[in-house]
């Protein structure tokens, strides 16, 4: 079904462009109705198309077998264009014509719908609306549903080798993969030659002073795209490369012939992916050679497929004792499982040239084949490109091979990505991606911050806003580009959190930040001022006094203790709202000695909650008769491996000792609260303990302020905040620290009135209105 709706669009594209044999018209007639006029022309088809059989034609014609003669007619069609585009139309066999949908002249027809449904422009290159990469769209949403199906966000189920391609593969926005290649293959360019006006033909460039010393030709601009897909950047890249080539004094039709061959470069591990790519790539040679297709020129597209040798060269290879050995072996156990790992593989440690050159003396001839593909995968290019893959369910293979080859960075199969694609660069190239944007704030990622911030350069980045990118995956994404082995360096950065909105929006707001430097969400820093700041955070909105407060406050974590509270395992078991049990039997207010040799059952729990300052959300109670004694034996029942119960029930030497509180996951903006003794806390609930009640209600002040607000949108963006955000928050020394404590007192008070005053408070006597 694929291989045939595959053909059936790119006719369908390359129909509308006048790229068939004579201009034929496959599907429509020259008003664009379904009404094919390859069968009105049927009888004239036997000088344009290759290997029609006119007797077999007119013999279907005078039958009238209209729907066996068109099914014959695009077949032939198919096998007449595999000579010149054989990475899409490659030689049909029985099967695959025995396959050929049936009723393809009647109305609601996968023809039809392609005809009536999609309008003529959105497939015609020349009117300026329509472009190759709809090819690319149309192949997105046929996969659709196999990606629903793959994608269970309620089990996160582990994604299987075969079915990656369709849980990862995302269309970019065209102006996102326009503003990455602008900044990569322009910026390369235009560094290396300040002469030069392609700037003022690149929409999204970020003017940069620095500048290159080495003066490159264009045919050393290689390009990579080590995740292709429908070849989406590799086509806006080719209008790039055209400008500097014809800057250059080439003419279209070199220039064109030169890219193809010499400048573009694209892997994938989906071979419908490489298909797709590959006729976009020859369709846009066409664009710019009417007889592109005539020249032999094939694109450098690489399909990453498993690749193993026989045993019996295991078994030669076993015996010998040569320097190369544990290369080769490398090398065949790697590529076994190619087509999981794809692009990831990382070849350039092993001289691949040094093997094959003793390849015959070795007798390793039957093994070109896999060096081949380890060549490619060894590489070095001036610009990579590229939307990686999102994904983190792994396979036990993947996730075993991942942790061998990427443990720093294999929380995600973008972060590896990101990793690998910085190597792929020679050294001073440029390194452009879109991911989503945890990679720049969370500490699981900090040592692939480090990494990057250590060796290398953040030239430029636009972060969106949350949920920009919603229709396309429900991640908050940003697109970068980072410079290899150029540490130091300033950085353009746009901040477009305040513009919500989908991409449209977004692309509206960068384009006015790149034409007006002075608006307030552009920002340029150094690399430098993201070393200062605990865990590195990519924090490049914060200024100079909110980076001091770092240096010369006192980490939080070093006056007060940030704990993280209780899992019961089993909350319908062992919580309770306060209304639903008798109020005799809650103990409030008890320290934790009171609590444990009293026999009373349950006590306050704090479980997060809603936003609300300085006090409230104290809605639950928890069974905690006898310092929990039931749920710890649940707890050692359940999971037998356990040693004690401190793995669900931590931290309990802090229980019903006063703190601060405030609710691990946000829906705005973070909320402290004062909690009494007495109570218990939740994961959820995440709490801080303190030496003094001064030092408590002075964190209090500081916690709920506008300064720590700040402070924790540069820590942790995302809206979650672990103990570890808190812990880092820095606190200044203050003259007025008795001033800012009585303040914080009204607050809570006020706070607890207001919370009192309701039925829902265990503490409420009447409504203030009686």
């Amino acid at each position: 079904a694929y291989t045939w709706f595959n053909r059936f669009c790119a006719l369908r594209f390359m129909e509308v462009n006048g790229y068939l044999p004579a201009h034929i018209r496959v599907f429509s007639d020259e008003n664009n109705r379904f009404n094919p006029k390859f069968i009105s022309e049927s009888i004239y088809l036997g000088e344009q198309i290759a290997g029609i059989d006119m007797a077999r034609v007119f013999e279907l014609r005078e039958a009238s077998r209209d729907e066996e003669l068109y099914k014959y007619l695009i077949i032939a069609l198919c096998n007449a264009l595999n000579p010149i585009l054989p990475g899409i139309f490659t030689k049909l066999e029985d099967f695959t014509q025995i396959l050929f949908p049936d009723y393809m002249l009647r109305e609601g027809s996968i023809i039809d719908h392609l005809i009536t449904d999609i309008p003529e422009d959105y497939f015609n290159i020349k009117n300026g609306q329509g472009q190759v990469e709809i090819i690319g769209w149309l192949y997105q949403y046929y996969i659709s549903e196999m990606h629903d199906a793959v994608i269970d966000p309620l089990h996160g189920k582990v994604i299987k080798r075969e079915d990656i391609p369709a849980a990862t593969q995302v269309f970019t926005p065209d102006w996102v993969v326009q503003y990455i290649v602008d900044n990569t293959i322009g910026r390369l360019w235009i560094q290396s030659h300040p002469e030069s006006n392609l700037e003022s033909q690149l929409k999204y460039y970020i003017s940069d002073e620095s500048s290159c010393p080495q003066n490159i030709t264009p045919q050393e601009i290689t390009v990579l795209d080590p995740c292709v897909g429908s070849g989406h950047f590799l086509v806006y890249a080719i209008d790039v490369l055209m400008n500097i080539y014809r800057e250059y004094g080439y003419s279209d039709r070199d220039a064109i012939s030169e890219i193809i061959s010499t400048n573009i470069y694209g892997f994938d591990i989906d071979k419908r992916a490489i298909q797709l790519a590959y006729f976009s790539l020859m369709m846009k040679g066409c664009q710019y050679d009417r007889r592109f297709l005539k020249r032999g020129v094939q694109p450098q597209l690489f399909c990453i497929e498993d690749t193993s040798v026989s045993d019996e060269f295991n078994q030669l290879l076993c015996k010998r004792n040569d320097s190369l050995q544990n290369d080769i072996v490398r090398i065949l156990e790697t590529m076994k499982n190619a087509s999981e790992y794809g692009a990831l593989i990382d070849f350039q440690s092993i001289d691949i040239d040094a093997i094959v050159e003793r390849a015959p003396e070795l007798g390793l001839n039957s093994f070109l084949q896999v060096v081949d593909c380890a060549k490619r995968l060894s590489a070095n290019f001036a610009v990579v490109i590229t939307n990686p893959p999102y994904m983190n369910k792994y396979s036990p293979e993947l996730k075993s091979w991942l942790q061998a080859n990427y443990k720093d960075y294999c929380g995600d199969l973008f972060s590896a990505f990101i990793y690998r694609c910085i190597r792929y660069c020679r050294p001073g190239g440029y390194m452009g991606m879109m991911t989503p944007n945890v990679w720049m704030f969370i500490k699981s990622y900090e040592k692939l911050r480090r990494h990057i911030l250590g060796k290398h350069a953040i030239t430029t980045l636009v972060q969106m806003a949350k949920g920009a990118f919603y229709n396309e995956a429900t991640v908050d994404v940003c697109a970068f580009v980072v410079q290899a082995n150029k540490p130091g360096q300033k950085g353009v950065f746009f901040r477009l959190e305040d513009f919500l909105g989908n991409m449209d929006v977004q692309n509206e707001k960068l384009l006015e930040a790149i034409q007006n430097s002075s608006v307030p969400y552009r920002y340029q820093v150094s690399d430098d001022l993201f070393t200062n700041l605990p865990g590195m955070p990519i924090g490049y909105w914060a200024g100079n006094a909110l980076l001091q407060a770092f240096k010369t406050g006192t980490a939080l974590g070093k006056i007060a203790k940030p704990r993280q509270g209780m899992a019961t395992t089993d909350n319908n078991k062992y919580l309770r709202h306060w209304y639903e049990v008798a109020f005799e039997d809650i103990g409030f207010g008890l320290d934790r000695n009171a609590a444990t040799h009293s026999n009373i059952r349950w006590f306050p729990y704090n479980k997060g909650g809603e936003f609300r300052k300085w006090y409230g959300n104290q809605d639950y109670v928890v069974n905690y008769q006898h310092d929990g004694r039931e749920i710890k034996n649940d707890v050692l029942s359940k999971y037998p491996y356990l040693k004690n119960p401190d793995f669900v029930v931590k931290n309990p030497d802090t229980y019903f000792n006063p703190s601060l509180s405030w609710s691990k996951i946000s829906s705005g903006h973070a909320a402290f609260r004062y909690y009494p003794q007495g109570f218990l806390y939740d994961v959820s609930g995440c709490s801080i303990f303190f030496d003094s009640e001064q030092e408590r209600l002075y964190c209090a002040g500081f916690l709920n302020s506008i300064i720590c607000l700040k402070l924790l949108e540069i820590i942790s963006p995302t809206l979650n905040y672990e103990t570890g955000h808190i812990a880092i928050l820095p606190v200044l020394p203050c003259q007025n620290k008795d001033r800012i404590c009585e303040i914080v007192q009204d607050n809570i008070r006020i706070a607890q009135d207001d919370w009192d005053s309701f039925e829902t408070s265990w503490n409420f006597k009447k409504h203030p209105l009686i």
